[in-house]
């Protein structure tokens, strides 16, 4: 079984009154001892968890190969978020966690059901980076927002989604 994320234990241990947890944790909230205050995907649907990045030099050279791996991830992604998946999830979660806890993976399917828990989807808007950029602008980690050309091409996205059908 997962370890609840280090936040999480800090909350429960009320060494801190709130901060992010782990999708594992979602499920076991009375167990931790703690309770959702939000649940991010839904408050900031604008925000991005995760984004998949690759230089300029990896999309000349190997532009049909990344193009198959966005494909990868999306039909995955559509796959994991279908009530059909549920048989194909736990047998892929025992196998690849050793001593995996039926419960947990239950409740990780569970999570995966939840409309916009992941996106199946490959573009991101304009606005959407925009948005991300601003945060990052705002907490220092980027100095100014950038054009939207300089810092994404979702040609490789749409792409992908071509070869989805």
């Amino acid at each position: 079984m997962w370890a609840a994320a280090p936040t999480c234990s800090a909350v429960a241990a009320k060494r801190v009154d709130a901060g992010p947890s782990l999708v594992d944790v979602f499920g076991e909230q009375a167990k931790y001892g703690v309770h959702a205050v939000a649940e991010l995907w839904k408050e900031l649907p604008e925000f991005t968890y995760q984004g998949s990045y690759a230089s300029d030099q990896a999309i000349a050279q190997k532009r049909d190969l990344l193009v198959r791996t966005l494909a990868a991830h999306a039909r995955l992604y559509r796959f994991i978020s279908g009530p059909d998946s549920k048989d194909a999830f736990m047998r892929a979660y025992a196998a690849a966690i050793k001593q995996a806890d039926p419960a947990q993976a239950e409740m990780q399917w569970s999570f995966a059901q939840q409309a916009g828990a992941y996106a199946t989807g490959l573009v991101l808007s304009e606005e959407r980076l925009h948005y991300m950029q601003e945060l990052n602008v705002e907490t220092g980690v980027q100095k100014s927002v950038l054009p939207f050309e300089r810092v994404a091409d979702m040609s490789l996205a749409q792409d992908a989604i071509k070869l989805l059908g």
